[in-house]
């Protein structure tokens, strides 16, 4: 949670414990993280995988993740 700190700085937000605790709470349950690591492969069909792998792909391996 200590990652929100610098965000809320930057727009000039408080950045209390309270605060930072709502904020990753809120964004917890509006978009929950995937905890598994490669989650995201086992949710696309053929086609989604392989427009994945067209669109971002090369981006994903410059960057270093595991494609």
């Amino acid at each position: 949670m200590q990652s929100l700190r610098p965000l809320l700085n930057f727009l000039g937000v408080d950045d209390s414990e309270t605060i930072i605790e709502n904020c990753a709470d809120i964004a917890w349950e509006a978009v929950p993280l995937d905890v598994d690591p490669g989650t995201w492969k086992k949710k696309f069909d053929a086609d989604g995988r392989q427009f994945y792998q067209r669109e971002c792909g090369e981006l994903l391996k410059l960057l270093g993740y595991e494609v």
